[in-house]
């Protein structure tokens, strides 16, 4: 498929080029890609302008998205149902399929090895579809977050809030007419309550979902490298942000208290540390 606005060009999963329509950055931005594959490119008079790179080790990704008529999946979609050409690694993706409603798929209750390439996946149990019974259709969210570091005496140091009773990394939700990476660093700021930081370099992204009344959320974060001047912290009280506190990225990894963010920092920290 290609799209008039920058030419930007995708093909289902099962092609195993997923690329992704994304017009929510500003032309002049570049991304250098943690990752080792791209997953979607965008072109201007000639030039990439903007590319968005998603986990090369696809098994990390717990949320897919399947196009299909509801009421053909209240029971999970059977081998004689599926078909890989419905199955897509980006929401942006699945909507532009108007072949039905779209559907998330949780990885992780797939009857198969979690290593698996989805394209070899023959069915979707019930258990797997997480928007279905009861149906609520999808809505994206679009957050931006930072991930701050310091060298201390003997390992990297990583900026960690400790919200609602988890460890976390700053984070927050776009603004309209925001950019992600102006998201990012207004987010980060607030939640630290420091006047400035710096980003670096645009890291990855990483995508949860969960359920709002009328809706099946469908976040999507990007995360930026960032460094800070800021010796104190003000911690955000309105996000119930209680504490901020440097960490060894090796303890981070241990009290992260979301697993896809303990992946996050296994997949970024060959980049963090080319920055020190």
């Amino acid at each position: 498929m290609v799209h008039a606005r920058g030419q930007v060009f995708h093909r289902p999963l099962h092609e195993r080029a997923a690329f992704q329509r994304d017009e929510r950055f500003g032309a002049a931005e570049a991304f250098a890609p943690a990752a080792r594959q791209y997953d979607a490119v965008a072109y201007h008079n000639g030039k990439v302008t903007r590319v968005v790179y998603l986990p090369a080790d696809q098994h990390r990704i717990m949320l897919y998205f399947y196009v299909d008529k509801v009421k053909h999946a209240k029971k999970g979609v059977p081998p004689e149902r599926f078909t890989p050409e419905r199955l897509y690694r980006t929401h942006l993706e699945a909507q532009e399929d108007e072949r039905g409603k779209v559907l998330v798929v949780d990885r992780a209750k797939i009857d198969a090895p979690i290593n698996a390439p989805l394209d070899a996946l023959e069915e979707l149990p019930k258990k797997a579809l997480l928007n279905v019974k009861p149906y609520l259709p999808t809505r994206e969210v679009l957050a931006g977050g930072g991930i701050i570091t310091r060298m201390g005496k003997k390992n990297l140091k990583v900026l960690l809030i400790f919200r609602k009773g988890k460890w976390d990394i700053p984070k927050g939700k776009q603004d309209p007419g925001e950019s992600i990476k102006k998201c990012a660093k207004r987010e980060v700021c607030e939640e630290l309550g420091i006047p400035k930081v710096k980003v670096i370099r645009f890291l990855d992204t990483t995508v949860h979902g969960y359920r709002e009344p009328d809706a099946f959320i469908v976040k999507t974060t990007y995360w930026y490298h960032m460094s800070t001047t800021s010796e104190t912290f003000v911690p955000q009280a309105e996000e119930k942000i209680t504490d901020v506190k440097w960490f060894s990225i090796k303890k981070a990894r241990r009290i992260l208290g979301h697993a896809t963010l303990v992946h996050l920092l296994d997949r970024v920290e060959p980049e963090l540390m080319k920055a020190h």
